[in-house]
């Protein structure tokens, strides 16, 4: 009787030791999840970063797919297939996405080459006067 009460403890503590490393691990894959998605109404945030209420949803919806022992890949794609590659934080390189990957260097040099081409005219104005 004293063994089979051991034995029941020792599978009970083994159970629970299991069933909470396994939740550890699906917080930990949704948190690195949460790093990856971009909110798509706020500008330039993660969803772990968001208070939106739809970053919120999102959170709530990578939750369930851990859950549905879905793969950290399939949930990026579940993700891309609804939103575009614009919700991911760090979208593939391919014509559709080049805007964002070198959108905000050009918008630099072209603001950088219209402030060069006032100053010079700017330069030139006053050698005009002298």
């Amino acid at each position: 009787m004293m063994r089979r009460t051991l034995l029941s403890l020792f599978a009970l503590l083994f159970a629970s030791t299991v069933s909470a490393h396994a939740q550890s691990i699906g917080e930990v894959r949704a948190k690195a999840l949460f790093n990856e998605l971009r909110c798509v109404v706020c500008a330039g945030q993660s969803i772990a970063e968001s208070n939106a209420e739809l970053a919120q949803d999102m959170r709530e919806q990578v939750v369930l797919l851990i859950n549905d022992n879905r793969s950290d890949a399939e949930i990026r794609d579940w993700f891309v297939q609804r939103y575009g590659d614009a919700v991911l934080m760090n979208p593939p390189l391919k014509p559709l996405t080049f805007a964002l990957w070198f959108g905000p260097v050009l918008i630099f040099l072209f603001g950088m080459a219209v402030t060069g081409l006032v100053l010079l005219r700017g330069r030139a104005r006053l050698r005009n006067k002298s």
